[in-house]
């Protein structure tokens, strides 16, 4: 699934396959689209659903604005190679 016929061809040893990096980067930025997405509706619905001084709404909005940003720091590598 991730491999090509140009990959597989670098190699004889059937045991080692060789998988294509641009298929492999396509399916991490899926990933974290999916992740990220259902980050900003957990944080959506939390907000609609409680009823809380707005002291800690704005904690709420914070933490996952944190976690928003961590999240697309881990999954969304630069690519400087």
């Amino acid at each position: 699934m991730f491999s090509t016929p140009k990959t597989l061809a670098k190699t004889n040893n059937p045991t080692i396959r060789l998988l294509d990096k641009t298929k492999l980067n396509y399916l991490i930025i899926a990933i974290a689209a999916v992740v990220l997405a259902i980050l900003l509706i957990i944080l959506i619905c939390l907000l609609f659903r409680l009823i809380v001084s707005e002291r800690i709404k704005l904690a709420i909005i914070l933490l996952f604005s944190f976690l928003f940003y961590a999240v697309i720091s881990y999954l969304i590598k630069p690519d400087n190679y």
